[in-house]
């Protein structure tokens, strides 16, 4: 794959970009350095130019990162505020919307255990405020799956023993209303992951690799190799709910009985999705 480098850039349009992301937050104060950097991560896909990125947003991230009260003033007022409300429709809960928001905020601002603060992680590639909602609603959905766990098992048993009952009919309704937004959300799930894990996920996936298989291409024990392909798994279904969410409106009980409607072809999708990357 295709990955800029800070000498590949525009020099004129890079510093274009970067009076944009001035003028946009004022306050806020960035290394031009750092910018450069951070716009050629941004561009590594060779079909992505600098004018498909949202600068304006990467330039507040790194003031973010940085730890700059005003950017991260900022960054609550006309970011989270925006998300927020998606995130209290995906809610069962009041206090579930308040637990989630708060929980997102230290992931995405706060370093732990050595590793950077998660909004690192974000390329431009778009809006800030759309993948931040994205992360919030992940967030509300997986504090709600760890509450309702025996619910959720209730509703894998009924998709998984062949139920034709009414709870069954409703999940038969959802697959043919919301089969396409499902690969769609996939698709788009798979690339809120780490390469290593879409890597595990295309050899097991797409290309039929069992776990005993898998370890030792990795290089790991087999149980970490199964616990590694699991949290994959997981982190693409709670991205792809997400998503279906935020994107394709569906409410969080539909987004979660959608997915179990499709369990069977989770792989399937996955694999799909995959099918046309390089592998690394």
């Amino acid at each position: 794959m295709y990955t800029a480098s800070v000498g590949d850039l525009d020099r004129a349009a890079l510093a274009e970009k970067l009076g944009e992301g001035a003028r946009a937050w004022p306050s806020c104060r960035v290394d031009p350095a750092a910018f450069e950097a951070a716009v050629a991560r941004g561009l590594a896909n060779e079909n992505t130019s600098i004018a498909d990125l949202h600068t304006s947003d990467i330039f507040l991230v790194l003031a973010c990162l940085d730890g700059q009260a005003e950017a991260i003033a900022a960054f609550e007022r006309d970011v989270v505020a925006t998300v927020r409300a998606s995130v209290e429709r995906a809610a069962e809960h009041p206090s579930d919307a308040e637990d989630a928001l708060q929980s997102m905020r230290e992931k995405l601002l706060v370093a732990t255990s050595g590793s950077p603060p998660k909004l690192a992680q974000y390329t431009g590639l778009g809006a800030l405020v759309a993948w931040v909602r994205v992360a919030a609603v992940r967030e509300v959905l997986q504090g709600q799956r760890k509450t309702k766990r025996s619910s959720i098992v209730e509703d894998v048993d009924l998709v998984l023993d062949g139920s034709t009952g009414p709870r069954a009919f409703e999940l038969g309704v959802l697959r043919d209303l919301h089969g396409d937004a499902f690969r769609k959300a996939v698709q788009e799930a798979l690339r809120s992951l780490t390469a290593e894990q879409r890597t595990i996920l295309r050899f097991h996936a797409k290309d039929g690799l069992t776990i005993d298989q898998l370890a030792p291409m990795l290089g790991v024990h087999r149980a970490t190799a199964a616990r590694r392909l699991e949290r994959a798994r997981s982190d693409a279904l709670d991205a792809t709910r997400a998503i279906l969410c935020t994107t394709h409106g569906l409410s969080a009980s539909e987004a979660r009985s959608l997915c179990l409607a499709l369990a069977s072809e989770v792989d399937v999708s996955i694999g799909r999705a995959l099918a046309d990357e390089v592998s690394p």
